[in-house]
């Protein structure tokens, strides 16, 4: 429940170009979409959105333009801020910068918005949001991670057991099914 005089300021980061979900290729350009509201009950001052970018990409447009950019060792494709001001309750911003992929690491590129203001934010858990682009999984890659995952959570033996094996557990399931219906069949006789 919510009180008197709280400020509750909130983001959400969206990917409006990628051909599929979480997936983009070098050279591709992909628009994003970062909304920001004060879903609180009081006016939010001062607010800031900051845009930091991983490996491998880079800002090349955005409406707006950011009030700056900068580099930071833990985002080094760039860090970009715009200055919002104020935000009455119930209002909302939006930001569309279009991001350059120019390469796509084996751990993903990351990007992550924040949004800060004024003050003490009632629920900071919406402050943040992330995405997490890869590159396209080669066939290959497909078909050897199919047989890794036969694997996963044990030894694989499921997946190494002989036919014969694998037909006696399914004519043992058969075999109980009839049982169950016989049995069944057995008490509604006797009910009549």
């Amino acid at each position: 429940m919510q009180r008197e005089n709280e400020k509750d300021v909130a983001l959400w980061l969206i990917t409006e170009g990628a051909k599929e979900p979480g997936e983009v290729s070098p050279k591709d350009h992909v628009a994003c979409g970062i909304r920001s509201a004060n879903l609180g009950n009081q006016s939010a001052h001062k607010i800031v959105v900051t845009l930091n970018l991983g490996s491998g990409l880079t800002m090349v447009h955005s409406d707006p333009q950011p009030s700056g950019t900068g580099t930071n060792d833990a985002y080094p494709g760039s860090v970009a801020h715009w200055d919002i001001g104020d935000l009455e309750v119930g209002m909302s911003r939006n930001i569309k910068p279009d991001i350059h992929v120019t390469s796509a690491p084996d751990d993903g590129a990351l990007v992550e918005a924040t949004i800060t203001g004024d003050g003490t934010d009632i629920d900071g858990s919406n402050n943040t949001a992330s995405l997490l682009w890869h590159s396209p999984l080669s066939r290959g890659a497909l078909r050897r991670s199919a047989a890794i995952e036969k694997t996963i959570g044990g030894t694989g033996e499921a997946s190494r057991r002989p036919a014969s094996h694998r037909w006696r557990h399914f004519f043992e399931l058969i075999l109980l099914i009839v049982v169950v219906l016989i049995v069944v069949r057995a008490r509604r006789s006797a009910i009549r």
